[in-house]
């Protein structure tokens, strides 16, 4: 199966090594499926990040930390000159911003290889603070130190890794510089939270402060133990419609009383303080101690849990991040054949999605005609792909098809329920057909080949209830596309369980 050449340009990107499980004499590696990966019988994955990689000569350097008991640590030791090594990913890169005055970046062991490649491949003209948290003195590398950047080495001095201060304590009472700031920090996610906390309270913007928990001391805290348990159905429920209502992240930036809070957000005042006992007896809000009921004017702050909501899963916390999630609760109604109120689409984050998808379409496709139009969530994404890889192209973002012309449908379908969308391509298909304009429909779809994943049956089910339509399979989208009265002409796997197929009026030729 032909996949894309690896792709490193991030200088904390990480990839996955396949390394033997134990008893295991060689690495069982994930299977190829169409889309992903199939994990379900392969050996220990574990994270690394590049710390160099050659696209001219295929050379990749990665760097082992040697340690007790660790499956990639003991392969690392034992592996010689010939053996395989499976590898997956990167599956992204996140690059530097171009406009900040200076770096602040730190971290343990475990952070040294991105540490390492970001002094090689430092931005010219820009000064930066680097900590970096070692076990002794023993343990310093030669690395190269960029003009206008301070390297300090921090011994934790016979305490053990996870449970040292001394990153913190530098980065607390370092001397703090003037200008724009991009901060990055990577290592034991416990140590770093005062860090993360630090820095936030310094005025550093999110899209500036990136801190990742690399690896966790095996000991769970227990606001992580109170978090886990909040599968169950109410307060999961409670904290999504408080992170999508917005109360999570208003806290985060002050505490405040639930009638201000109200007020701010546009939200009924009772219903916020029911709301809001509910989070105060799972430990995400805390009440203030003179109304601990929530029923006066007391103030409402984020408690231990929402603490390490807010710090270590920072992702969840977006509030346009919600809008499928909490559809699931319509599932019942789809189960009758009906679905709950449409939510709203957060047009950036299906954007962001679909950009995972979009390069392919663009690659397996002629794009000898203009493009008239292009539909669907994926919208946005596919024209920027085509403005990049087809750059004299003609992409109009809306119009009717001219003769031989072009529409794009991206991600189009999976909104509608089969009415609705059997009535939208019959639409398609009455302005294409004067002019002979050829449309080129690519779905998402359900695979009945494999066996279920995850992921996909997640967003199956989350479809269904919000829109009533579910992922289709293949042969479910031909079937409508045929009786909308579309002739297909080709059929083309795009990857990530998508495929493409090139509609026209008439027969195929």
């Amino acid at each position: 199966m032909a996949v894309p050449p690896l792709r490193n340009e991030g200088f904390d990107d990480h990839l996955k090594v396949i390394v033997p499980d134990a008893g295991q004499a060689a690495a069982v590696p994930p299977r190829q499926v169409e889309g992903h990966l199939d994990w379900s019988m392969a050996s220990a994955a574990k994270d690394y990040t590049p710390r160099e990689w050659d696209p001219q000569t295929g050379r990749l350097t990665l760097d082992f930390v040697k340690h007790d008991g660790g499956l990639a640590s003991t392969w690392s030791l034992t592996a010689k000159v010939g053996d395989p090594v499976h590898i997956a990913g990167p599956k992204n890169s996140a690059l530097l911003p171009t406009d900040v005055e200076w770096l602040l970046v730190g971290g343990d062991e475990t952070a040294l290889p991105a540490i390492g490649r970001l002094l090689q491949e430092w931005p010219a003209g820009v000064g930066g603070q680097v900590f970096v948290e070692i076990a002794d003195p023993a343990e310093e590398q030669d690395l190269p130190v960029p003009d206008g950047v301070t390297l300090t080495w921090l011994h934790r001095r016979g305490v053990a890794a996870g449970h040292s201060s001394v990153l913190a304590d530098a980065v607390m009472a370092m001397p703090w510089r003037d200008g724009e700031v991009y901060c990055w920090f990577a290592g034991e996610a416990m140590s770093l939270k005062p860090i993360r906390r630090y820095l936030k309270e310094r005025g550093v913007p999110a899209d500036c402060l990136e801190v990742s928990g690399y690896w966790r001391r095996t000991e769970e805290s227990p606001e992580t133990a109170r978090l886990v348990r909040l599968l169950s159905l109410t307060p999961q429920i409670a904290l999504r419609v408080a992170i999508r209502e917005g109360v999570i992240a208003r806290l985060e930036k002050a505490p405040t009383d639930p009638a201000t809070l109200a007020a701010d957000l546009g939200l009924n005042e009772t219903a916020v303080r029911a709301l809001a006992r509910a989070l105060v007896a799972e430990d995400v809000l805390a009440a203030d101690e003179s109304d601990p009921a929530v029923n006066a004017g007391g103030l409402l702050s984020l408690g231990p849990v929402g603490q390490v909501m807010t710090e270590e899963y920072a992702e969840v916390t977006d509030p346009r991040a919600q809008y499928l999630d909490l559809s699931v609760a319509s599932v019942t109604a789809a189960l009758h054949g009906q679905h709950g109120p449409r939510p709203e689409v957060p047009q950036d984050l299906l954007t962001q999605d679909a950009a995972w998808a979009t390069p392919s379409l663009v690659q397996h496709h002629e794009w000898d005609y203009p493009v008239a139009s292009v539909i669907g969530s994926a919208a946005p994404a596919v024209i920027a792909q085509l403005h990049s890889d087809v750059p004299n192209l003609p992409v109009a973002t809306s119009g009717q098809p001219g003769r031989d012309g072009v529409i794009v449908a991206c991600w189009w379908l999976e909104q509608f329920t089969d009415d609705e969308a059997l009535a939208a391509l019959q639409e398609l298909e009455a302005q294409c057909r004067p002019v002979g304009a050829t449309v080129i429909l690519a779905e998402r779809l359900r695979d009945t080949d494999e066996q279920v994943h995850d992921h996909d049956a997640e967003l199956d089910l989350q479809l269904l209830a919000a829109y009533g339509s579910g992922l289709r399979c293949a042969e479910e989208v031909e079937s409508l596309v045929t009786a909308a009265g579309f002739a297909i002409t080709t059929r083309q796997e795009l990857g990530w369980d998508m495929r493409s197929w090139e509609l026209t009026t008439g027969q195929p030729a």
